[in-house]
């Protein structure tokens, strides 16, 4: 059952949508920025100003807190660092994770292909991403999981922590675009306390559908150079070849298992 209420319908000060890149966040964002969730949650969408995974030296805003009555979202942080962020008493998060061998598909076709350039060494890593075979280009980022992006995937890892922490609800990206998807709405919904009657919110994700938000293409249907490539999940197994996963397995160890993802390392 939804939480009802006429006015006000969530009883939270705020609403923290936390996560890491290519999680779904930006999708995740429309979505909670959208008229229908501000008028049941009477909360506004606030977008933070950093990444706060990446080292930084301007981390004020993470350490002052973020305005009341908004939902905060995406907030790319770890967990640690949110339990030491100011928040309200009445507050609710919830955390979307995401398969490790997709992220690093997703990630060797955003840097290749749709991320825009900002700077001169995302321009290099492309150039170099485009002289090596696809094995190679996922192979790369394998390798950096330990290396450049351990904070990125550290902060996956630190999120466990918060499974006994009732404020906060550790979902799936899987679920939330996979034939779990209402249910997994509802439950973010209730969580966060927001009065989303189901046929509203079976409108709010036809509305932002992958076919809606990728111009007529369906799921499994690829553009690589679109920020919406394929809208499946288990991608993976179309691009991990046997020496990539069995690398992947030497950098990351027992990640999988204890993400939840595989039940040993026997996949």
């Amino acid at each position: 059952m939804f939480f009802q209420s006429k006015q006000h319908p969530s009883e939270c000060d705020n609403v923290f949508h936390c996560c890491i890149q290519r999680s779904g966040s930006q999708w995740l964002k429309k979505i909670l920025g959208s008229a229908v969730i501000k008028k049941a949650s009477g909360l506004t969408l606030h977008v933070p100003k950093k990444d706060f995974i990446i080292p930084s030296e301007n981390r004020a805003e993470l350490q002052r807190g973020f305005p009341k009555k908004t939902i905060v979202s995406p907030l790319y942080v770890s967990y640690d660092d949110f339990l030491a962020m100011p928040k309200p008493e009445n507050f609710r998060a919830f955390w979307v994770m995401r398969d490790p061998r997709d992220l690093i598909v997703s990630r060797y076709f955003s840097a290749k292909f749709s991320h825009e350039i900002m700077n001169a060494q995302q321009e290099e890593e492309r150039q170099r991403l485009n002289a090596m075979s696809e094995e190679e280009g996922i192979n790369y980022f394998i390798e950096a999981m330990p290396k450049r992006h351990k904070r990125l995937y550290g902060s996956m890892t630190s999120w466990m922590k918060s499974r006994d922490n009732a404020n906060v609800l550790v979902c799936r990206f899987e679920d939330l675009i996979g034939a779990r998807q209402m249910e997994t709405f509802r439950k973010i919904f209730d969580h966060c306390r927001m009065g989303i009657t189901p046929d509203q919110l079976a409108a709010l994700l036809n509305k932002f559908s992958f076919q809606a938000l990728a111009k007529g293409r369906s799921p499994g249907e690829e553009d690589k150079k679109s920020h919406f490539r394929k809208g499946i999940e288990g991608d993976w197994k179309n691009y991990f070849s046997e020496a990539s996963k069995k690398y992947f397995k030497q950098v990351t160890g027992d990640l999988l298992v204890e993400l939840g993802y595989e039940r040993n390392n026997d996949w």
